[in-house]
Formats: structure tokens, sequence, C-alpha cells
């Protein structure tokens, strides 16, 4: 997977982080994790999940 990952980012201008972490945790994949990269909008849809998750619980 790693392979396939880096052979569509090779035609980007762009620097990439990404890291996948299987859900049993039996697998790591991580592609420029070392460099610091601002978190971009993306990364709030993970709050916007969590938020919502305790909307549907009423916590």
């Amino acid at each position: 997977m790693k392979h396939q990952i880096n052979s569509l980012l090779a035609a980007k201008n762009a620097t990439v982080g990404v890291s996948i972490l299987a859900g049993d945790g039996s697998e790591y994949i991580s592609i420029n994790g070392n460099k610091k990269l601002p978190m971009q909008s993306v990364f709030k849809y993970h709050f916007a999940l969590a938020v919502l998750d305790q909307v549907d619980k009423k916590t």
C-alpha cells in the first residue's frame, strides 16, 4: 500500500503527510510522518464526528 500511495504522490508538486493505522493495530504506514505539516480542514472532520457522536448519545 505504501508503494501505491507514493506513486500517487510522485506526480504532485506538494508535500503530503499520510499515516494509516489498521483498526486492530496490526499494520502502520507513514509517509512524511516525521515532517511538521499544518493540520488542514480535514483534521476538523474527526472533531466534528466526536462531537456529533456525543450529541447522539446526549452526553
